[in-house]
Parts: structure tokens; sequence; C-alpha cells
């Protein structure tokens, strides 16, 4: 085989082994989950630009030959040592009988994508040659890491970086974060250095993004874990909380709770409509999309509530984030979910039943498994419906009141393995 027979049967395998769509169907989307799976197989970062540019969705001039190193990880992450080890493998040498010969489906498969991809490579030529003689080639090589994915707040994450190659001159890194008084955090690059620090001071699953002007080049999760539940408050004519609206942990007392006094005694002003965020984030080592979670609640007038209260569970997982919000009787246009890549609004939905009683407490239920969500209230099904996408390992969840609220419990259980979390606030 030629060096680009070589590379082209790899991207192949890859193909196969993920048993996705067609590459030439793939989104962005595939491309960055490519890259994270591929980086965390072989410790050596590729972008999903670099991904896009092997699999043809990027056009190039001439064939792209990448990096050793690309090509190592490439090897890595499907199975061995490698690039050389790879190519050794795979080698085709009908004078030495002791080489391996390929076997004839591999044969007609690398006829088959070969054949492909010249005729790409032949569009691609005499595209370039009829309408972008005078285009400037945009494309480059760029390195992006990060040291650690996952720490408690204040959490100080590092960024490893080479863009020297970058030919723009806006490139800079999105860390995902709106500060309440500094605004969105970004940091424009310097190409001679290798290296940005950033703090993260709230607990969240952020994405870090490497952005070229406003193209999306790389980008990395990493989770900031809260110690232990945390609590703040939030106002309705300002929506958004920092660490001065953080409020101290409560004598729970065996509740998650908050009075009006104690609040207030926190110079807090309960005379505006304001809510209450109590958040944990930390891996649960639950599957978001096969596991059951039961919470018990109330949420009424002598605790401090508002008209329309509500209650709100958000829940984070490691590729979407989703929430499902339950509203006092007569108010479920304000009620509301989203599982997955569903949503549904009680603005454009009958959603009456995801409501609750107010003088009383309540169990919410939430079952999902085999792509349907159900939802019980007092071990009273009130909805069902299948969802799109996925919502991965849980995260981080928040548990939000209008008005104080109070918190008798939360359990979690994963339905594969029977892991659970539980959370008695004794």
């Amino acid at each position: 085989m030629k060096k680009h027979d070589y590379l082209s049967y790899c991207l192949h395998q890859i193909e196969q082994k993920l048993d996705w769509a067609e590459s030439s169907s793939w989104k962005e989307s595939e491309f960055i989950e490519l890259s994270e799976m591929i980086s965390k197989a072989s410790g050596i970062s590729i972008s999903a630009h670099t991904l896009k540019r092997l699999y043809g969705k990027i056009e190039y001039n001439e064939f792209y030959n990448p990096q050793r190193a690309t090509k190592n990880a490439l090897a890595k992450f499907l199975g061995f040592e490698s690039w050389k080890a790879y190519v050794n493998d795979n080698t085709i040498d009908n004078n030495n009988p002791e080489k391996k010969e390929a076997p004839a489906l591999k044969r007609a498969l690398l006829f088959l994508s070969l054949s492909v991809v010249a005729l790409v490579l032949i569009f691609v030529f005499f595209s370039n040659s009829l309408f972008n003689a005078n285009k400037t080639d945009k494309n480059f090589d760029f390195s992006f890491s990060v040291v650690d994915s996952i720490g408690s707040v204040p959490y100080t994450v590092s960024v490893n970086y080479d863009i020297r190659e970058i030919k723009s001159d806006s490139v800079y890194i999105d860390f995902d974060f709106v500060h309440p008084a500094l605004g969105a955090q970004a940091k424009k690059l310097d190409k001679e250095n290798n290296l940005n620090n950033f703090t993260y001071q709230m607990p969240g699953y952020y994405t870090i993004s490497l952005m070229s002007d406003t193209t999306v080049l790389a980008q990395k999760k990493i989770l900031a874990t809260s110690n232990g539940w945390e609590s703040y408050m939030d106002y309705e004519t300002k929506r958004g909380f920092w660490l001065n609206n953080k409020i101290a942990p409560p004598d729970t007392n065996g509740f998650l709770y908050h009075s009006k006094e104690s609040l207030a005694n926190q110079e807090f002003n309960t005379n505006e409509v304001f809510y209450i965020t109590n958040q944990l984030f930390r891996p649960f080592g639950i599957n978001g999309d096969d596991f059951e979670m039961k919470i018990r609640f109330n949420n009424s007038r002598e605790l401090g509530g508002i008209t329309c209260y509500d209650f709100k569970v958000q829940l984070q997982g490691t590729y979407t984030k989703n929430h499902v919000s339950l509203m006092e009787e007569g108010c479920s246009s304000y009620s509301n979910l989203k599982i997955g890549n569903t949503s549904v609004s009680g603005i454009q939905k009958n959603l009456s039943t995801l409501t609750f009683e107010t003088e009383i407490w309540n169990e919410l239920t939430l079952v999902i498994k085999e792509q349907n969500v159900i939802i019980k209230i007092n071990e009273k099904e009130v909805y069902q419906k299948k969802y799109e996408g996925r919502i991965g390992a849980l995260l981080g969840m928040e548990l939000i009141t209008k008005g104080t609220g109070k918190i008798d419990y939360v359990h979690l259980r994963d339905l594969e393995s029977n892991k659970t979390f539980i959370e008695e606030f004794d």
C-alpha cells in the first residue's frame, strides 16, 4: 500500500468500529465526540477540525497527510501500539510469505474506499481549479488539551495549546462562563505561548471551546464539583446568581430548607419574588438514560412561597442538560420539561397533569428507560412520552423552588447496575 492507502483504510476501519451512520452524514457533534474518544483512548489530542479534513468534510487542494502524532492516535484508537505497528500489521507483500495477506473482503472494501476517495479528489481538484483559483488555503493544524477534567471549586483549569499554524489573528478560548460583572469569560490567545489557566468558582459542567473568529475548532468538557449541597438566592427581577448570593448551610433537621427568618438574618430581601437553587455537582455513577429518581418536597405559602409556586429539577448529563418543571395547580402554562433533545412547553401543550398541591408533601418520581420518560406524582402516573437524543452519565442536580421550599429526600437508582444515591438530609 501507499501512504494514503493506509490512511484511507484506517479511517474506514474507524468508521466500521463506531458503527454510526456513514461518515459523509456526520455533523459537527459526531466529529467532536470522535475527537474526545480518540483523545481519551490514545492520550493524543486530535481536533474535530482535523478529523473533518481527514474524512473529506473540509476541502483540501491535495492529499492531506497528517503529522505522525495524529496517525499514532488513529492507530491507538484501533488498538495498535503506534502507526508503524498498524502499517506493519496491514502490509501486503507477495514476495515475503511471512507477511500477512489482507483478506479478500478487506481488499474489496479498500478498493471501494480508494475509488470513492479518488473521485472526491478529482472533484475537489476541478472545483478548486474552476472556482477557487485565488482562494487562500485556510486549513491548519493545532493542539488543544486540558490537564485535568474534574476538580472541586474553586478549581483552576490548565489549558495547553499550540496555534502557531493557525493563520487567523483572532484565536481565543471561550470558558463557557458569564461573570455577573465582567461578562462572558473568553481569552484571546498569544501564538507564542502555549498555556492558559482559568479558575471556576461556581460548580457546573462546562464546555471549553477553542475558537477561530466565530468557528469552533475544538472543545473539551470539564466538571467543577460542589462541596456538598450549595444553595443560592436568585431574584425574579434579575435572574442569575454569584458567590455573594450563596446561602449559609442550614441546620437541616432532616430537610433541605432555608426559612425566611434565616434568609433575612443573612440580609437577603425576602419581600421580592425570589427563587432558591440547591445544587450538587459530582459524578453520581448513574446512567441518565436508564434510571429512577424520587424526590419528596413541599412548597407552600407558609414556607415563604409566592403565587404560582413551582418546583423544578434540573439534571446535568454528559450530553444534555435536562429538567422537569412542576407548577401549582392552575398555573400549568408554566409547566415544562426537557429530556434529551425533546422539549415540551405548557404554552403549546396541555401539561395540567404536571402540577402539585401546595398544602401537602408531594413525591415526584421520574423514570427514564428505553428512550422513554415516565413522570409520577404521589405514585400516580401523570406523563409518559418518548424522547430523542441522549442524557449520558449524571453529573449534576439542581432543585429550584419559587420561595423557600422544603426538600425531604432525594433518591437515585441506576436501573441496570442498581447503584444508588440516597440523600436524606439528616
